[in-house]
């Protein structure tokens, strides 16, 4: 079993209603958000024994009305999330996103064939997977090097 220190900060922009963010590791939930609030940092602390681990973001209740776009279907603004910060054990793991889908995909409505990856804007409905082990450390340093 490993202690691991989850970190994540990120930042709203909503249009019309807010919403629901639920944060969990394999799962447990860890943190549910549906306060619209423009910024939210979420801190815990828990127990994963060694082994494969998924922290997910599932995203919910984005509709038409959260979207606003031109008289040519240009979007102007849309409802999204934007990641400013990822740590565990207090390392920064936000540069991991841009490796592609070695560490993170998005499925948008949950389609496997619907994914996108190097995802720090989430604006779709669709769950956003970041995949470690434990030992952290080790997990780490093989998947670095």
């Amino acid at each position: 079993m490993e202690k691991i220190a989850l970190r994540l900060e990120y930042d709203h922009t909503w249009i019309d209603h807010p919403m629901q963010i639920i944060t969990k590791i394999d799962d447990r939930v860890i943190n549910v958000d549906v306060s619209g609030s423009r910024s939210t940092i979420i801190k815990k602390t828990v127990k994963l024994a060694n082994d494969d681990h998924t922290l997910f973001l599932e995203i919910s209740g984005k509709n038409d009305a959260n979207t606003i776009v031109d008289d040519n279907g240009n979007v102007i603004e849309s409802s999204l999330i934007f990641i400013k910060s990822f740590s565990l054990n207090e390392i920064e793991l936000l540069p991991l996103l841009y490796h592609g889908d070695k560490f993170q995909t998005f499925y948008i409505n949950n389609n496997p064939n619907q994914c996108i990856n190097k995802l720090t804007e989430i604006g779709f409905n669709g769950t956003w997977k970041f995949n470690f082990k434990t030992p952290l450390y080790e997990w780490l340093l093989e998947s670095l090097f």
